[in-house]
């Protein structure tokens, strides 16, 4: 026997407020005052992170890298590149930098000046992971930039 079978019209209009209540959703034959700016469109979710792609170091040596001497032999993507170090391990450098001549490829990593107590095992793991990459750790020491090769 279905247990709604004895309810009556107003009964059943009650359950289904209820219900439409408790789920958020409008009820049927009940106006409920809701602010203009809901119906208004909403922007579309954007899922990728809104972050800048670089910091305030890494754009300083990202103009270092795209300059006149250096610029012609290369061809530098910030981030444009992620290597798989292990099972669900990614390590993205900060530029990978395409040869457009016989070179090797480059991937350098720009460090702040308070970062040497540790941290680079990602990149010494993925030097040690594609030795054809020349993997290059880079810092500011003094107004002056230094770099080290990390080798395999």
């Amino acid at each position: 026997m279905n247990p709604f079978a004895k309810w009556s019209m107003e009964d059943a209009q009650k359950h289904n407020q209820r219900v439409a209540m408790k789920t958020h959703l409008k009820p049927l034959g009940v106006s409920i005052p809701r602010n203009q700016d809901e119906y208004a469109p909403k922007p579309k979710r954007v899922r990728q992170s809104s972050k800048p792609l670089m910091n305030g170091l890494e754009t300083e040596y990202y103009r270092k890298l795209t300059g006149p001497p250096m610029g012609a032999l290369y061809k530098t993507i910030p981030q444009g590149m992620r290597f798989r170090l292990g099972n669900g391990i990614w390590y993205c450098p900060d530029f990978v930098r395409i040869p457009l001549d016989n070179l090797p490829m480059q991937a350098i990593e720009v460090k702040g000046p308070h970062a040497f107590r540790g941290g680079f095992e990602n990149l010494k793991v993925a030097a040690n992971l594609y030795p054809e990459i020349t993997w290059v750790l880079v810092w500011k020491d003094n107004g002056i930039w230094q770099e080290q090769i990390i080798l395999a």
